[in-house]
């Protein structure tokens, strides 16, 4: 088998685990990809100091700053960019279309890269993140601007892969730290992206088409340090005894479609109920019916289909643990994403009096408390072990401070009242 110029510059192992890892730990499967296993003890002098791996690291970083600029930007200003292009109903668009995209491209981005390799596809994204921002900044129009926000969801769907690209990259013991660092670079449109978008519009000669230009950057760069240090293993390297064409053969083109499809049309009428058209609406009922049927079908597809490449396989759903850390993560992205839409919009209605900068620094509440809580983690997480009962105190706390919340709520309801 000849050797490729990548597969020469290929230099990082696919997945570095430590020595204590045994393989009950470790789900595997001749349907997932192979693994490229090693200790740190077997890590060459200087890896961490190596152009290659810092390189890949900012990319990193860089990919997951334009990702979450995307959304952290633009969200809080959606009625300032409507009054600019609008007024068009279909605004909100720009912020779910995001979502959208995201959802979507997770899971896509997570099973086409085990199979094929990370690098192109991780270039790729930054690609298409670049063309999407340069869409935006550039809309004349509101649906222009929702079809550039659509094209940066489905990049971001590689900005927050992170912790696959990173726990490929650095030992076990220092994973906590090492998703935790990436956020160092992404400080400004993770945690102070309200803040920030609201000054582009208030400061700046081109207002919030800024937004987008800083994401053009980061894209730019990210794609840049892709391309020059990121090498992992290469699909030949991946798969010894099997061809492309013969993965994309038996690729599962249906279970794609049922997901894409169910997962869009289920969206679709959950956005559009009681804000576009009413929920008893045909629309919004036909739109939620046939969008739960298909992923019902998806679900029962990769489970009783004959698939050699399934999109999703079901034998990770054996895995106790990989089942309820996914419903937990599923949990807290609903509750970040709910937040930073509306949350904006709230403080603009409630609590700015006037001053929409002062409503741009609260808003940033909510990024910079995820912040706090990604530093914290990454650097005790790992330190404090007991990691479930970490997990059991924080999603604790959450609810003790949700409660309060809507108590405080209602009761200044009443008072009103």
């Amino acid at each position: 088998m000849a050797v490729t110029s990548d597969e020469k510059h290929a230099s990082f192992p696919q997945v570095v685990e430590e020595e204590n890892v045994t393989p009950r730990e470790l789900l595997t499967s001749s349907t997932l990809g192979n693994s490229f296993a090693t200790t740190s003890q077997q890590l060459p002098k200087g890896y961490y100091t190596s152009p290659r791996f810092i390189g890949s690291w900012f990319a990193t970083t860089m990919c997951l700053a334009s990702s979450a600029g995307g959304f952290t930007f633009v969200s809080p200003i959606l009625p300032q960019i409507n009054a600019d292009l609008g007024p068009d109903a279909s605004i909100i668009w720009v912020a779910l279309v995001y979502n959208l995209g995201l959802s979507v491209g997770l899971l896509l981005m997570g099973r086409i890269t085990d199979l094929f390799g990370r690098r192109w596809f991780y270039i790729g994204a930054s690609i298409l993140g670049l063309i999407g921002s340069i869409v935006a900044a550039t809309a004349k129009n509101i649906p222009v601007l929702i079809g550039g926000g659509t094209l940066i969801g489905l990049s971001s769907a590689a900005g927050l892969s992170y912790p696959s690209l990173l726990g490929e990259l650095v030992p076990m013991k220092y994973r906590f730290a090492a998703n935790a660092s990436v956020y160092i670079f992404a400080i400004p449109t993770t945690g102070l992206g309200a803040a920030i978008g609201t000054s582009f519009y208030l400061y700046t000669a081109a207002g919030w088409r800024w937004c987008y230009y800083v994401c053009i950057i980061l894209n730019s760069t990210a794609g840049i340090c892709f391309f020059l240090f990121y090498h992992p293993p290469t699909f030949n390297m991946k798969w010894e005894n099997k061809s492309r064409m013969e993965i994309v053969k038996h690729f599962d083109y249906i279970g794609t479609l049922l997901y894409v499809a169910g997962l869009t049309i289920f969206l679709l009428g959950l956005s559009w109920g009681g804000a576009v058209y009413p929920w008893a609406s045909v629309k919004v009922i036909v739109c939620i019916v046939v969008g739960f049927v298909c992923l019902v079908g998806f679900a029962l597809w990769e489970t009783f289909a004959p698939l050699r490449e399934p999109l999703f396989p079901v034998i990770l759903l054996k895995n106790r643990h990989y089942v309820a850390s996914v419903l937990l993560l599923g949990l807290g992205a609903n509750m970040y994403y709910a937040f930073a839409v509306y949350w904006p919009q709230m403080v603009t209605t409630i609590y700015t009096n006037g001053d929409p900068m002062w409503g741009g620094w609260i808003s940033s509440i909510l990024g910079c408390g995820i912040l706090v809580g990604t530093f914290a983690g990454g650097a005790l997480g790992g330190r404090l072990g007991k990691v479930k009962w970490q997990g059991f105190t924080v999603i604790g706390l959450a609810g003790i401070f949700l409660a309060g919340e809507i108590r405080c709520r209602s009761s200044r309801f009443i008072t009103n009242s």
